[in-house]
């Protein structure tokens, strides 16, 4: 014990002496593997990436461009001259796929960059890119790694700007995402944690996604916190739907708020030569399985309700779930895409795109002969349904599902049942008792007394625990060797069935949480 005792002591100690750069780079390593792992699960490049375009955003919606180089080269340290890699215009910051990461380095004057587009346009796969990107430009940077601040995603469904400010936020994210950063920071830096050092040194570019998803009447103050905590010359990355910037910039009361100091770009729909060409390609690229497209590719860039539905990666991603062969599964007993032809089914975009959601989670965890799944898809769709049910109720049908949380998915009424039937229980139990040692005690009554008495007693002593775990107090998951008090109540929630939550089939064709609050929308 001793001996394990001066190891833990010595790790610490080496931890907390670790420089801050060091532990830069430790975090780099750990967002690189997350994200490669997401765009292995997600299938972003199977069978290739889809192209995804841009075009500068409107100009009503970004700073003016003279402004931005006026902005960016009056900054301290710069040498007052322009570079010659900044784009002359917002129509130079026009690309697609991978140029994302040299728009934003190179061409933005301000490195601030608001990435806009409709639902499902692709805005989330995109950012994804963009931080592989810096990653990669990161490792390989001439001047050294430590020399630029490591990206990092940060979905905003989860910020009340009212509650918490943006560098709070931030490194309460941080802590909780990654738990070595919940470790105090060397001494120089104070009585911090790690989190909040790399935030004050700047070694943390922020890629804030999904502003959309702040409920509306937070948006203004939202991005007041944001101008406030990020100010001119802090790199930074906004997304959000083109409607719901536009009306904070544009409100029908209070003041107007924009991303100061920066540009804007706007996802554009798909080709529809593209479209046709990756959904062939995914089903075989010939064949049956390859064949069956033809109708489909016959509306698609058209006006019909199909021709408009699939023309985002979201739509282009559940069609090829639903109705493509997955690797080593026969296409013969798959549905037939034709049938989102029919216009007398489908006569609406939105049609479509509901009976896409509302087919995903039955082609997710259809049976295959090589991956076997555990769960039916009745199975998760009753879960799934639970789980956006949850969602909806206690986080503002935002798609952010936390583990640690899900104690909340439990309604709070039911400690109080719990405690009421122990104690009716128990009370039952030792009034039991009671009776059968009352003939033989000197004093019957105070026998018969001592049973409730004691089963109520004794329900309480165990059912406080339960009750206790549901405090509404935010906490942060359980790491290392430390102890989550909340226990009893998740013990209570996964007692009642509720959330054994489906896993993985065997093969990384689905995304499947992320589409929990779409699937609610459109149920």
């Amino acid at each position: 014990m001793f001996l394990s005792w001066v190891t833990f002591r010595s790790g610490a100690q080496r931890a907390a002496e670790q420089p801050l750069e060091e532990i830069a780079e430790h975090l780099a390593q750990a967002v690189r593997n997350q994200w490669e792992t997401e765009v292995q699960v997600r299938r972003v490049n199977d069978p290739y990436p889809m192209t995804v375009r841009w075009r500068a955003a409107p100009d009503d919606l970004v700073e003016s461009w003279p402004l931005l180089q006026a902005t960016a080269g009056d900054w301290p340290g710069e040498l007052g001259s322009v570079p010659e890699e900044w784009a002359n215009s917002p129509a130079e910051l026009e690309g697609s796929g991978a140029e994302i990461t040299r728009v934003f380095t190179e061409r933005v004057p301000t490195r601030r960059l608001l990435v806009l587009g409709g639902p499902g346009a692709g805005k989330t796969v995109l950012l994804s890119r963009l931080v592989l990107g810096l990653l990669y430009r990161r490792m390989t940077s001439a001047a050294g790694p430590h020399t630029s601040a490591v990206p990092v995603l940060f979905p905003l469904a989860t910020w009340n700007p009212t509650r918490q400010d943006l560098y709070a936020w931030m490194a309460e994210r941080l802590a909780s995402d990654y738990p070595t950063l919940a470790e105090p920071a060397p001494k120089r830096y104070g009585q911090i944690d790690r989190a909040r050092a790399l935030l004050g040194r700047r070694l943390i570019l922020p890629v804030l996604d999904g502003f959309d998803e702040i409920p509306t009447p937070l948006r203004a103050a939202a991005l007041s916190a944001i101008n406030e905590a990020l100010p001119m010359g802090h790199p930074v990355v906004l997304s959000s739907r083109v409607g719901e910037y536009r009306e904070v910039l544009y409100p029908h009361f209070g003041v107007p708020a924009r991303l100061a100091g920066a540009a804007g770009i706007e996802l554009r729909p798909l080709d529809a030569e593209d479209v046709a060409a990756y959904l062939r390609r995914d089903a075989g690229a010939g064949g049956y399985a390859a064949d069956r497209w033809g109708p489909v590719a016959a509306q698609l860039g058209t006006a019909t309700p199909l021709g408009e539905a699939l023309r985002t990666p979201l739509m282009l991603f559940l069609a090829r779930a639903i109705y493509n062969p997955r690797p080593g599964e026969s296409p013969h007993g798959l549905p037939n895409p034709g049938e989102l032809c029919d216009t007398s089914r489908f006569s609406i975009r939105v049609a479509v795109e509901r009976h896409l959601f509302s087919a995903f989670i039955a082609a997710a965890y259809r049976s295959h002969p090589r991956y076997p799944c555990p769960w039916t898809p009745q199975q998760a769709q009753r879960t799934f349904v639970f789980l956006a049910r949850y969602l909806h109720r206690v986080h503002n049908a935002t798609p952010d599902l936390a583990w640690w949380k899900l104690r909340r998915a439990v309604r709070r009424s039911i400690p109080a049942m719990v405690t009421q039937a122990m104690c009716l229980f128990l009370s039952a139990v030792f009034t039991a008792i009671g009776f059968i040692i009352a003939p033989d005690a000197d004093n019957g009554i105070l026998a018969l007394l001592v049973g409730p008495i004691l089963g109520v007693f004794a329900g309480i002593v165990l059912a406080v625990p339960g009750w206790l775990a549901f405090d509404e107090e935010p906490r942060r998951p359980a790491s290392g060797m430390r102890w989550a008090p909340n226990w009893p109540g998740s013990a209570l929630a996964v007692a009642t069935g509720r959330l054994q939550v489906p896993g993985s089939c065997g093969w990384s064709g689905c995304d499947r949480l992320g589409c929990i609050a779409e699937q609610a929308r459109a149920s």
